[in-house]
């Protein structure tokens, strides 16, 4: 009796000891995709009340100067204004457009991430001057759009970017795309990847139902081995509406209030909507006969995303929504809570 007592707890320590070396520390994150620091009220009660335990913060993006013939900065984070309310645990984000590594000289590859880690350095020292509590970042993350042809400038980019800071992570974004043609896309030299469930569809088509986020579109990436590289999972929380003119697509409305006004638009059908006279929305003319398609993810899709993805990438550490602001808050906040909550 003493020896199976013996053997089960032998059994039971085992299967703690397994357990807690498959467990993993997880973290609620957030994109925070613009350049003007928040509400100081709105952005720490509201990050507090989620349980955002983590920010990606959007410190600069990158593009092609065609006159000069070299990569430029064209929009950067204002240090500044977050004195004293940088969240305590942050990732800076670089936004990279796709004409710099079409057009990037190979030795400008080593030059532009020199210059990417020394400005993110000095902002990062900037900001957390201002706030004694926070360290400086340890992970740095690139986002980028890269191509079969742009691919080999790229990831010699990532090698130079993790050879300068050896002691922190080096992360990039991953499109579905990329994630499920490995093969032909390559995979970043980077430690860590973010898979971006979103921006799926053709947007210029206007068969599209939802260019942002559809749950069978998703499903349509999916692998069937494991991808070679650890991958978190974002998640799209944000909308707009596309603009349509004879067929052709005039443009993005961004933060449009779920109900229009009836004076000026009809609803066609679910999600579209007719100009029904001459208006000017957003400081935008729009015609009569011009179309709208609106395009919110729908909360019981992403839930069902959410779902999938926990067996589709087990190894993820964060679960990231893109983006913040308090409109996005406001119309997805249980939906946030709820997915936190259950991964």
């Amino acid at each position: 009796m003493c020896l199976t007592r013996f053997v089960a707890l032998l059994f039971l320590i085992v299967l703690s000891s397994c357990s807690a070396r498959e467990s993993k520390p997880l973290q609620n994150s957030f994109y925070y995709w613009q350049f003007n620091a928040p509400a100081t009220d709105s952005f720490s009660s509201g990050a507090a009340s989620l349980g955002v335990e983590h920010f990606y913060l959007h410190y600069m993006d990158v593009g092609w100067d065609d006159r000069l013939h070299v990569p430029v900065p064209i929009a950067q984070l204002q240090t500044r204004q977050w004195a004293g309310q940088i969240p305590v645990m942050h990732t800076p984000v670089v936004f990279i457009t796709k004409k710099v590594f079409r057009n990037i000289s190979d030795a400008w590859c080593d030059t532009l991430a020199e210059k990417i880690s020394i400005r993110i350095n000095k902002m990062s020292e900037e900001m957390t001057k201002t706030s004694p509590k926070t360290d400086m970042p340890n992970e740095i993350q690139i986002d980028c759009d890269w191509t079969a042809q742009s691919k080999e400038k790229y990831f010699t980019f990532l090698k130079k970017l993790k050879s300068i800071n050896p002691s922190i992570k080096i992360s990039a974004t991953i499109r579905m795309y990329p994630y499920k043609y490995s093969d032909k896309m390559g995979v970043p030299p980077v430690d860590q990847g973010v898979l971006m469930c979103y921006n799926l569809g053709q947007i210029r088509d206007k068969r599209t139902h939802n260019s942002i986020f559809e749950l069978a579109e998703l499903k349509k990436y999916f692998r069937k081995d494991r991808y070679p590289l650890p991958l978190d999972i974002a998640l799209p929380v944000f909308g707009w509406h596309v603009w349509f003119r004879e067929q052709q697509l005039k443009g993005i409305l961004y933060e449009m209030p779920a109900q229009l006004p009836a004076s000026a638009f009809s609803l066609l059908k679910q999600g579209q909507y007719q100009v029904t006279k001459d208006t000017v929305w957003q400081g935008q003319y729009l015609r009569e006969g011009d179309l709208l398609r609106s395009e919110y993810p729908e909360a019981a899709s992403l839930q069902a995303a959410a779902e999938l993805l926990k067996k589709e990438q087990p190894d993820y550490r964060r679960i990231i929504f893109f983006h913040w602001s308090s409109t996005n808050v406001y119309t997805y906040e249980r939906l946030i809570k709820e997915i936190y909550s259950a991964y």
